[in-house]
């Protein structure tokens, strides 16, 4: 896995969100994001994301990320390996999020929101939050 910064643009960075799921690759451009999951891959451009979601629970971050077309992509801090073992990608998934945001910061009709765990409903415990100021509670350490 090469993960480097030339021009705020990421080389891959890749999760597998759990054992039962594909891993999933994206790549972060200037103006969009592409995804690979083997057997599908899209192109997402930042102008069409309606919100960014970040959600934490215990040692586990996720990222999602709602499009007008493409429907939700949902990244996070892991990788489960073929024995059913949990690999945590913190540092990774903590440039992942710095990088994301530093493209779409111009974006003014993008909504931020925080959320701690996976269960509650949208907006029963979401927090705004502005993307120059991404909360650190957010980001594993």
């Amino acid at each position: 896995m090469t993960f480097g910064i030339r021009n705020y643009i990421m080389d891959e960075y890749i999760c597998k969100n759990s054992k039962y799921e594909k891993p999933i690759s994206v790549r972060l451009y200037d103006h969009y994001l592409e995804t690979d999951c083997g057997d599908c891959s899209r192109t997402i451009l930042y102008h069409d994301i309606n919100y960014v979601q970040l959600m934490r629970q215990g040692k586990k971050y996720k990222m999602k990320i709602s499009t007008k077309a493409e429907g939700d992509l949902l990244l996070s801090n892991y990788f489960y390996l073929s024995n059913g073992e949990c690999e945590y990608r913190s540092r990774q998934y903590a440039s992942l999020v710095r990088i994301f945001h530093l493209h779409i910061k111009n974006n003014e009709t993008i909504r931020f929101f925080t959320k701690t765990g996976w269960f509650q409903p949208f907006f029963g415990n979401s927090q705004p939050y502005r993307v120059q100021s991404i909360p650190l509670n957010y980001l594993p350490t």
